[in-house]
């Protein structure tokens, strides 16, 4: 039995475990604002909307190819479907509302609990 160690702690490790550390703030840009920051982080989803949107439009001229569009319609629908894409107005509407009411104290005038949020 291993055991890692971590100021003057310890904790039983099988073999071959691998101990990591994992921010619980993210490394934001401070030259951005928080909707900047938001638009960062979702880029790849916001891409993938944007290509889902060409390949529809592309299915209406005549002779499109259907196999190859249908491909990257799939592409662009997994990434989409794996962050909750559809959602994404929502989410990101959500974390500036969390943000302002963070940075505002405005939390016991809401009607529902407000933890921490990191944006």
């Amino acid at each position: 039995m291993h055991r890692y160690r971590y100021r003057r702690r310890s904790a039983p490790t099988s073999p071959g475990t691998k101990i990591g550390y994992l921010p619980q703030e993210p490394k934001l840009n401070p030259e951005h604002t928080v909707r900047e920051s938001i638009e960062e982080a979702v880029a790849e989803v916001v891409n993938a909307l944007k290509g889902l949107d060409e390949v529809y439009a592309k299915y209406a001229e005549p002779d499109a190819d259907f196999d190859k569009l249908a491909a990257q319609q799939g592409k662009f629908e997994e990434i989409i479907q794996a962050h909750d894409g559809h959602n994404l107005n929502v989410t990101a509407g959500y974390a500036l509302l969390m943000h302002c009411v963070c940075q505002t104290g405005m939390r016991k005038s809401l009607p529902f609990p407000v933890v921490n949020v990191a944006v």
